[in-house]
């Protein structure tokens, strides 16, 4: 582990504090399926690259407005977005 990041809430009303550490590779993951359904890797030069997300708004049931929501390109046919997104861009903010 290397350290955390500052608590989150998400827009379901979650409180998350994302952790930050190093994991060997390969690494054989061994999931908690009723808390997390995939693992998806990305590298890190691509995730740091403006050229590779952006922020899109996104509609909320009502009473809620709608919230900015970042999106990465997609990467071995997945998407990183949303809370995940935002605490990847928070962490290399941090590194810059």
């Amino acid at each position: 582990m290397l350290g955390r990041l500052h608590d989150f809430v998400t827009i379901t009303n979650y409180q998350v504090t994302p952790v930050v550490g190093v994991i060997p590779s390969p690494y054989s993951f061994h999931l908690a399926e009723e808390e997390v359904s995939l693992v998806v890797t990305i590298p890190f030069n691509l995730l740091a690259q403006p050229a590779n997300f952006e922020e899109r708004w996104r509609s909320l049931p009502a009473p809620y407005e709608p919230v900015p929501v970042i999106y990465y390109k997609e990467y071995d046919g997945e998407t990183l977005w949303g809370a995940s997104a935002r605490f990847t861009q928070v962490f290399i903010s941090c590194l810059r």
